[in-house]
């Protein structure tokens, strides 16, 4: 029987330049100082050990690609610069990988200067995960935009990621105030060949400065894949980016769920922002789950309910039913279409000699949470960075998970992790045997220091997980993180 080849697409930048013209005169905005780069993180969740085979596709002329081919063990990863495929210093593109077994992909995105790679002076920092060609749709969700509100901007990705030429037409709906009425701005696309990718803007649509809002998208008949990259408008080089998927029609739902959700915890709060999808009005409403500190676990905080017009959005920031040094969980709900959200974590306010960092992350569609998942990315002070893993058990029984480490050849299980219903283990720091007993490892009595790391995780209920990254050792750099991939045990 002939096997089919896996196919993932990684939309966005695999470098950025500081300029870029796409087929006549545009405004699309970029994160400003330059010295941007990607590292790409594939992991093969299949049983078979398999190539993947990686092709980058030039923004401006897609004719122009760059191939290589890497083998990947079962449950591992492999991780690759974007110059690893020859590409020049001045290139911006897109990304496709192949492969016989089912695979996932985290990029990083970051001008921190390593080897040749970054800008002097730069801390910025994102992940986003790569869509796979099942997931991508011809219709894509986007539930923050930013045109230079609060200093902050948004660059929107967008690749075609089907077989055939297209277009998509995108409306921005934006207000000049968190709660203003919003108003509709139209954007229609040059013609993007498949595996090509444009850079939008709120600028690109007319949309005045200091506004915020969502945005819709819409192909003429391809799939489309997308991704979010938030930056200060102003600062060069960069010191902040945050980086996440854009919704498609296979992650929106009536029911989404937020593993983190922060309120003046050691200074960080997080705000949640919420679009209706559909085209019909719909009633959203916020329900938050004590998750520690002053929010104990058990407690439940619920929002008055708000309506929100067709491809509208509304914050949820600093709500005034939690307490401060709240940690929690939430659960959105809607009581007709679907629903898109995101969360955007950050000190507020950063003041006295604070240093900002922040991170943002995608909701999880309710239905999608499976008993198991996977992070192509974890690290244990590799290469000055440490990684967390919450797992939040998303189902009313208490649970227990085994989280299988694989380190290149190596594998290293925790066995018997505790997950309560309706709440998260927290996996920080795995090198610890104190915090995580030797009696529950299999294959080594600790994770290795140094490592990095694929992960799976199955459980007894089902799961959704965050992994957050953070320097240490001394090295200045933005917190990261990404969200877990859902698979079928």
């Amino acid at each position: 029987m002939k096997r089919t080849r896996r196919i993932m697409v990684v939309a966005g930048i695999v470098a950025l330049a500081l300029t870029m013209v796409v087929s006549g005169a545009w405004a699309a905005p970029e994160p400003p100082g330059g010295g941007y780069y990607t590292g790409q993180t594939v992991q093969n969740i299949g049983t078979n050990s398999t190539d993947i085979d990686v092709v980058f596709y030039d923004a401006a002329n897609p004719a122009t690609t760059y191939t290589k081919s890497y083998p990947v063990p079962a449950g591992a990863s492999t991780t690759f610069i974007s110059g690893d495929l020859g590409v020049p210093s001045n290139f911006k593109g897109s990304g496709e990988v192949r492969s016989l077994e089912p695979i996932r992909a985290i990029v990083n995105v970051t001008n921190r200067p390593q080897s040749s790679y970054g800008i002097s002076g730069g801390t910025a920092a994102a992940q986003y995960g790569g869509t796979t060609a099942e997931d991508a749709s011809q219709s894509l969700s986007f539930p923050l935009v930013k045109n230079d509100f609060n200093g902050k901007t948004s660059a929107f990705y967008v690749q075609n990621a089907g077989d055939a030429a297209t277009t998509f037409s995108a409306t921005f709906l934006m207000a000049s105030t968190l709660t203003g009425t919003p108003s509709p701005y139209p954007y229609n696309s040059p013609t993007l060949q498949p595996g090509q990718m444009i850079v939008i803007g709120a600028a690109d649509a007319s949309v005045p400065a200091g506004w915020i809002g969502s945005l819709s998208i819409q192909s003429a008949g391809q799939k489309l894949a997308g991704t979010i990259l938030e930056f200060e408008t102003l600062t060069a080089p960069g010191k902040i980016l945050q980086g996440t998927g854009g919704f498609t029609d296979s992650t929106v739902s009536t029911k989404l769920l937020f593993p983190v959700v922060k309120k003046q915890l050691y200074g960080r709060s997080t705000g949640l922002q919420v679009q209706n999808v559909s085209g019909a009005p719909a009633n959203v409403t916020m329900t938050y789950y004590g998750g520690g500190f002053d929010c104990p676990s058990g407690m439940s905080y619920a929002e008055p309910a708000r309506l929100l017009q067709p491809k509208q959005s509304t914050t949820f920031l600093e709500s005034a039913v939690l307490p401060s040094n709240c940690l929690a969980s939430a659960v959105v709900t809607s009581d007709s279409g679907n629903l898109a959200a995101i969360v955007n974590e950050a000190f507020v306010p950063c003041t006295g000699g604070c240093v900002q960092r922040a991170t943002i992350y995608s909701a999880f569609s309710g239905p999608n949470a499976t008993t198991k998942l996977v992070a192509p990315v974890y690290k244990e002070d590799f290469g000055s960075k440490r990684s967390g893993l919450s797992i939040q058990n998303t189902s009313m029984s208490d649970t227990t998970a085994t989280v299988v480490f694989k380190v290149g050849a190596s594998t290293y299980t925790y066995n018997n992790l505790p997950v309560p219903a309706n709440s998260s283990a927290l996996l920080l720091d795995m090198n610890n045997a104190s915090v995580y007993p030797v009696a529950n490892w299999s294959g080594g009595v600790v994770l290795p220091d140094n490592s990095l790391a694929a992960v799976t995780v199955t459980a007894g209920q089902p799961i959704i997980g965050i992994v957050n990254e953070a320097p240490t050792g001394g090295l200045v750099q933005d917190n990261i993180n990404y969200e877990t991939f859902n698979v079928t045990p």
